[in-house]
């Protein structure tokens, strides 16, 4: 898949997500992890700051640039 249509597709599970929680909203949505593949990670990371704070769990950006694929 190429950047273009990754980003397409990412875009298109995000409104997706945002359709459903507007059709219910007194439900929550319990679990989102299927919609998340290896795509969706990749555009997560390229829209993250980078050289910032490690994250919660002390993983720096490089290191999970690094194990990302």
């Amino acid at each position: 898949m190429t950047g273009i249509s990754n980003r397409k597709s990412v875009y298109t599970k995000q409104r997706r997500i945002a359709e459903l929680a507007k059709q219910m909203p007194e439900a929550g949505l319990h679990s989102l992890s299927y919609h998340m593949d290896l795509d969706w990670m990749r555009e997560a990371y390229r829209r993250t700051p980078k050289g910032k704070a490690p994250g919660v769990d002390g993983q720096t950006d490089r290191e999970y640039e690094e194990n990302l694929e």
